[in-house]
C-alpha cells in the first residue's frame, strides 16, 4: 500500500466523523428529551445510516416533560390512565 491509499484513507475516516458525530449529538440530545438512554442512542448514531434512521424512531416517541405533565394533570383531575374518573361508579 502507498501513501496515496493512507491517505484517502484518512480523509474518508475525517469526513464519516465529520458527518456521523453531529448526528451522534443530535440524537443523543433528543433521546434526552424523550427520557430514553443518551448514551445508547448515542453511540449507536455512529453506525452508518443507522443514525438517521434513529433520529426518526426517536422523533416518533413523545416528549418526557410532557407526559409528566399530562399525568400531574390527569391525577389533579381524578382521572385514571384508562379515562375512567376515580370516583364514578
Amino acid at each position: 500500500m502507498g501513501t496515496s491509499s493512507n491517505g484517502s484513507m484518512i480523509t474518508m475516516l475525517v469526513t464519516f466523523l465529520l458527518i456521523m458525530i453531529p448526528i451522534a449529538v443530535i440524537n443523543a440530545s433528543i433521546a434526552k428529551r424523550k427520557g430514553k438512554s443518551r448514551a445508547l442512542f448515542g453511540w449507536l448514531s455512529i453506525i452508518p445510516l443507522f443514525g438517521y434512521f434513529l433520529a426518526f424512531y426517536l422523533i416518533s416517541f413523545p416528549d418526557k416533560e410532557i407526559n409528566d405533565k399530562l399525568d400531574r394533570i390527569l391525577v389533579q383531575l381524578g382521572i385514571t390512565s384508562d379515562g375512567a374518573a376515580k370516583n364514578a361508579e
